[in-house]
């Protein structure tokens, strides 16, 4: 436990410089994490009267730092980013804190207070999520935040560090069940009834019950209640359903962690403005993909004036990806060590990589990428599942290189990544990438 208590020995350090602060600006990630990350930093500065400004951004940018410097802001807190980028760090002319779980350039040297889980022997991509740190320095803020658990828990689920819970994660998540405010059972990590639920699910995604009428043929075949909340179902009607989905995954190629993931522990909050963590998660992604930031964080503030808003935009987003996965095999591009696929929407990239390696074809990593021809620019997200990373691959190493060599910028996690280029380099790139994947498992 030394390298926690390390950890939690930083976290006090920074948490005592925004106590002392008479305004903090907060720079965080525009994905479920970064935005929970921000949501318990800021739930926790307004309790202690302390004024904020937050901006939600896709990465650290030379403009930021311009406008930042021209604020009279006293101190600044970077979440899930930051570390990797010392050069923007440096130029910023304030007390600058960084929080962030990625793999770090630096260590003390750029900025004034770093928290980062790598520095005390803790893994940043499995053990804690920037919203685990934001937990770590807010519950140092005060002891009354360790309520903010149930919040940071929907960053984890974002950067699916709950598969299962471990190190920093595990810990914040018991103090969660020990304040009442999460409440942990095992059933199917499935919300809702089977017929809605299913065939807009794609976290499994299910290939072959992709329409409503399918799920009640199968339903009703297997005699099961067709209008019951899944994890409400009688045992045996349970039973029956995670069986036959199990095999489903099975037969469509799915990787075995996919199938063993379908049933495990199920999170439900307290306090919050939806019931369960994972929904939770769900919704600030919905909100963040439409750019709809101010309404994620209000979400992540456990706010629930903007739920319904919310779910319209996911009822959206899951059409606009359903769509894509239904014709993602047509659209594989076969490489030696990796797959590529265009996709026609770019918020969608990052979904459709994660499906198709996890539920589709797990055997090699998986890059979609978007071309936006406007910005004459290739945004490439990449994902790769726990096999492939127990095999060598890390993909945020792939990912940089090659964008070095195309003169972009990228990086990431071992297992999930992304990057972005200049068009004319869209080649040169993925065969960079396909160079160092192909290193990396010795193929």
């Amino acid at each position: 436990m030394r390298t926690l208590r390390e950890l939690t020995d930083r976290a006090r350090e920074l948490a005592n410089e925004l106590v002392d602060s008479d305004f903090v600006r907060c720079i965080s990630h525009k994905d479920a994490d970064g935005i929970t990350s921000a949501g318990v930093l800021c739930t926790a500065l307004y309790r202690e009267g302390i004024p904020f400004h937050t901006t939600i951004v896709s990465r650290p940018s030379n403009e930021l730092t311009e406008d930042i410097n021209q604020e009279e802001d006293e101190t600044v807190i970077f979440f899930d980013m930051g570390s990797g980028q010392p050069d923007i760090i440096k130029k910023i002319d304030k007390k600058v804190l960084v929080a962030d779980h990625h793999p770090p350039e630096y260590r003390d040297e750029v900025a004034y207070k770093h928290l980062n889980p790598h520095h005390h022997g803790v893994d940043g991509s499995s053990e804690v999520s920037a919203a685990g740190l934001s937990y770590l320095i807010a519950r140092e803020m005060n002891s009354e935040n360790k309520d903010l658990s149930r919040i940071a828990l929907a960053g984890a689920i974002g950067d699916r560090q709950h598969l299962p819970l471990k190190g920093v994660n595990k810990k914040m998540v018991s103090e969660g069940v020990e304040n009442g405010v999460i409440e942990v059972v095992e059933g199917l990590r499935l919300y809702g009834d089977p017929v809605n639920t299913i065939p807009k699910s794609t976290d499994p995604y299910f290939e072959n019950l992709d329409k409503k009428k399918k799920v009640r043929t199968l339903l009703g075949r297997l005699d099961i209640p067709t209008e019951q909340e899944i994890n409400k179902l009688p045992e045996e009607s349970k039973k029956k359903l995670i069986k036959t989905l199990s095999l489903m995954l099975l037969k469509q190629g799915a990787n075995a962690k996919s199938i063993t993931d379908l049933v495990g522990n199920v999170y439900s909050i307290k306090k919050g403005p939806v019931d369960y963590a994972a929904d939770l998660t769900s919704l600030i992604n919905s909100c963040a993909r439409k750019e709809r930031y101010g309404m994620a964080l209000s979400l992540a503030m456990a706010e629930d004036s903007y739920v319904d808003k919310a779910r319209e935009y996911r009822e959206e987003y899951q059409k606009t990806i359903l769509m894509e996965l239904s014709r993602v095999r047509s659209r594989i591009k076969e490489h030696k060590s990796i797959r590529t696929v265009e996709v026609d929407k770019q918020p969608t990239k990052g979904t459709l990589a994660s499906v198709t390696v996890n539920c589709l074809l797990p055997d090699k990593p998986v890059l979609a990428y978007y071309v936006d021809n406007d910005k004459q620019e290739v945004k490439v997200s990449a994902r790769g599942n726990e096999k492939l990373i127990k095999r060598g691959v890390n993909l945020s190493k792939a990912m940089s290189k090659a964008a070095d060599v195309a003169g972009g910028r990228g990086g990431g996690h071992n297992i999930a990544s992304g990057a972005s280029y200049p068009l004319d380099k869209k080649e040169v790139f993925f065969k960079e990438v396909d160079r160092v994947v192909s290193s990396q498992l010795g193929v």
